[in-house]
């Protein structure tokens, strides 16, 4: 479930939305250049699915962030039926600026849909 565009990677195939909003996790992952180890940070990660995508296929510490209670559930329910570890992932009900941080604590962070539905 994401709010924005998926990418189409190869227009001679028939793809599901949901392959293109995959494609775009994908390359999301590749741009933030994510890998085993990294500790990365979704700010305003909605329902959790890159936080979920990222330590699935990508091996990363990830952490997402939300004001909403409902997508702090679904987002940690997401990530248990993936077989994603708590360990590994998590989804926090916190605004991004409470979260607790010390150097060191994210090495890669991203916020895609908050920028891009944010209202003034």
């Amino acid at each position: 479930m994401i709010y924005t565009s998926g990418i189409i990677t190869d227009s001679s195939v028939e793809q599901s939305v949901e392959q293109l909003q995959d494609n775009k996790l994908q390359v999301v992952c590749e741009k933030l250049d994510l890998k085993e180890g990294d500790r990365l940070l979704d700010i305003g990660c909605g329902w959790g699915t890159l936080v979920t995508y990222a330590a699935k296929n990508y091996g990363c510490d990830a952490t997402g962030c939300t004001l909403s209670v409902n997508q702090a559930a679904f987002g940690t329910e997401r990530i248990k039926t993936n077989g994603v570890s708590a360990d590994k992932a998590r989804i926090i009900c916190s605004d991004y600026r409470d979260l607790p941080a010390g150097k060191g604590a994210y090495n890669k962070i991203v916020s895609l849909e908050m920028a891009e539905v944010r209202v003034p």
